[in-house]
């Protein structure tokens, strides 16, 4: 997929969803995910955060905050922030 149209869906609010083989299966997603305050108590955030931490237990998540600041996310945890 040429990196203009991958900006540029990138900019719509939801998650983007790629497969293994970066496939884009679905963007603008809104993910439902369980309460994670009992899993995770240390790490609740805003809405971002917790839907990547949540989708990370499926696979990796990034989370791309307004900010800039961008996190990864595998297995449920933080693993790194830049």
């Amino acid at each position: 997929m040429p990196t203009t149209i991958l900006e540029t869906i990138a900019r719509i609010d939801g998650a983007l969803i790629l497969d293994n083989d970066s496939n884009l299966l679905a963007f603008g997603a809104i993910l439902h995910y369980p309460d994670l305050a009992d899993l995770h108590p240390e790490n609740i955030e805003g809405g971002r955060a917790s839907a990547a931490i949540s989708a990370s237990r499926f696979g990796r998540a990034l989370k791309i905050s307004e900010d800039g600041l961008i996190s990864f996310y595998q297995n449920g945890n933080p693993v790194w922030d830049m």
